[in-house]
């Protein structure tokens, strides 16, 4: 499905990854915009690389006076700076994700790789770039993609391409150990009302990034701010340390607070941070990907080290995940004290699942899964790739987008057996992170009170004691599984089912529906979730992930659910098929 192009060109320079950003609202055209972007670049080696010392410069030096200005937050901050920079004039941000309705033209030039980028696919060489009279327009040929162009032999050398994509080693599946090893194959059914919520939530934040992470994914090295939020948000979600906010509105165009019953905090890209006590006990806090922080803190909620433990877990973030980065979290774990663990290797496009236990001979045995996919999205696809590995569209092949954006963008997140064969990589995390927190805690010691008594008292507490008590013993634990507290308000109280809309002729088909009881009032209400990415539930929950001064708020990341009135059980629907399926991601970013 293509999308409607807009009439503005935006220039972006690339430095340290970070993006900054120049809205040109006339002469937008690509020929216009480039070679506005053309002319600023020396033709001599000196000449250009004295250029390029110097961008370099300049930008690591506003980087340094906007950490210490615009991008404070809290008592520190100079709440007159808030929001200044609007994305219609200037704008610096950690991912360039613009409005399509908007922004029709895109360049790019990256100071870190030194690739110049039109239209987010076609890499020139930027110390190499074909500048002769208009000739680079020749160069850019329409690719099998539709809104992604390549580039052509015929008007430009191969040196004169760049790719912007960073360098991986060849994946390396052999582990350096003398101890035992054995390959397994993780569990990624899921059945439960919490397993499918949370992967549901999960499968979002690829179905809400998925032009980013195609157009951009294989650029973000393992260190990388955009890489270790992204995969930090995944792993609070999966491991249920993540919260539910419903206090914010997330429809882009909702200017009233009155408008449908709406008494949300509102966001959209004016407040890329919250202040002034609009959200009480949240605040103060950043959104997702924003580099807004407090003063001595680091902007994000993720830690700022590749290894880290979650939960008990070992976590390694790798762009190549193989047998090399397991034996990286392996050393690392047991240099930390520890002899038995789990551990996840983990990209943004695939994940590894290991552990490592002493066997009933006393030796180290490790057992690990191959590489899943995380969702449809494939590296191979991704635009960051150099432009020959996008062949030229002919009468016989092209498509509106990768294989992978076309399962995304319609609806193969609404029921189990879609999760399960299109989120794989999602669904296992899920089910590694029970077995993992089950698995270090002690069994249920002897109480006078019979364990189904102590879960149905577990019942009847409010969220934050509920948690506690869970982390009690591997029986309470599961109770609080079976017994899942979305925020303190709401839980899920039924296994997932599947919906459509009653009316004859309607697309909506195999939507996820969960029972839900509202605390308070001990309401059961039956739920069904809202495809639209502008749309709004009745029950709107967005992640909030991080601890203390480091929270960060998922507003693109919106779980919208809305009564199942109108709907009926769909048996049909409940299937992991989608070729079916139209595309509907009413995104435009």
């Amino acid at each position: 499905m293509a999308s409607v192009r807009g009439t503005h060109g935006v220039i972006a320079y690339r430095c340290r990854g970070r993006y900054y950003t120049q809205m040109s609202r006339f002469d937008s055209d690509l020929d216009i915009l480039g070679m506005r972007a053309i002319n600023d670049i020396p033709f001599e080696p000196e000449e250009y690389k004295e250029w390029l010392k110097d961008k370099r410069e300049h930008f690591a030096s506003l980087e340094a006076q906007q950490d210490e200005g615009i991008f404070l937050m809290g008592a520190d901050a100079d709440t007159d700076t808030i929001g200044r920079f609007f994305p219609d004039r200037h704008k610096t941000s950690s991912m360039l994700r613009l409005n399509a309705l908007v922004v029709g033209t895109t360049i790019i030039v990256n100071l870190d790789a030194q690739v110049l980028t039109m239209q987010y696919s076609a890499h020139f060489n930027l110390a190499d770039f074909p500048q002769k009279s208009a000739q680079w327009l020749s160069v850019l040929k329409p690719s099998i993609y539709e809104q992604y162009p390549t580039l052509s032999l015929d008007f430009c050398d191969k040196t004169q391409m760049g790719e912007p994509a960073a360098a991986r080693r060849t994946p390396n599946f052999l582990l350096e150990l003398t101890t035992s090893a054995a390959r397994v194959v993780p569990k990624s059914d899921l059945h439960s009302g919490r397993d499918v919520f949370l992967t549901h939530a999960l499968a979002k934040i690829f179905r809400t990034f998925h032009r980013t992470i195609t157009r951009f994914g294989l650029e973000w090295e393992r260190d990388s701010f955009v890489l270790r939020e992204f995969v930090f948000a995944m792993l609070s979600i999966a491991s249920g340390e993540a919260d539910f906010s419903s206090a914010v509105c997330t429809r882009e165009y909702c200017f009233s607070r009155e408008e449908d019953n709406c008494t949300g905090v509102h966001v959209n890209w004016q407040r890329p941070c919250f202040e002034h006590g609009e959200l009480g006990s949240l605040e103060p806090l950043a959104t997702f990907k924003s580099l807004y922080h407090r003063k001595g803190q680091a902007a994000g909620a993720a830690p700022l080290d590749h290894l880290y433990w979650m939960n008990g877990v070992a976590v390694n973030i790798s762009t190549t995940v193989d047998g090399e980065a397991i034996q990286e979290a392996i050393d690392w774990g047991l240099k930390q004290g520890k002899e038995e663990f789990q551990i996840i290797v983990i990209s943004i496009f695939e994940v590894c699942l290991a552990e490592i236990y002493v066997g009933i001979d006393k030796q180290q045995v490790v057992r690990c899964s191959d590489p899943i996919h995380l969702s449809p999205l494939r590296p191979a696809e991704c635009m960051s790739l150099h432009p020959l590995a996008r062949p030229q569209r002919t009468a016989e092949t092209g498509m509106s987008m990768t294989p992978g954006e076309r399962v995304v963008s319609c609806n193969s997140f609404g029921t189990s057996a879609r999760l399960k064969r299109h989120y794989t990589g999602l669904a296992a995390l899920v089910n590694f992170f029970k077995v993992a927190m089950v698995r270090r805690l002690p069994p249920q010691s002897s109480s006078v009170l019979p364990p189904e008594i102590l879960g149905r008292i577990m019942s009847y507490t409010d969220k934050e004691t509920h948690d506690v008590c869970a982390q009690l013993s591997q029986t309470l634990c599961s109770f609080g599984f079976d017994d899942y507290r979305i925020n303190e308000e709401w839980k899920i109280v039924s296994k997932p089912e599947a919906m459509r809309k009653s009316s004859e002729g309607n697309s909506d088909r195999g939507l996820l529906a969960l029972r839900f009881a509202n605390q308070k009032s001990g309401q059961v209400s039956t739920l069904v979730q809202v495809m639209s990415t502008n749309g709004w539930g009745s029950r709107t929950w967005v992640p909030l992930i991080g601890h203390g001064p480091r929270r960060v708020l998922m507003t693109d990341v919106a779980i919208m659910f809305i009564s199942a009135d109108g709907y009926e059980r769909d048996e049909d629907g409940a299937d992991s098929d989608v070729s079916y399926l139209e595309c509907d991601d009413d995104a435009n970013y």
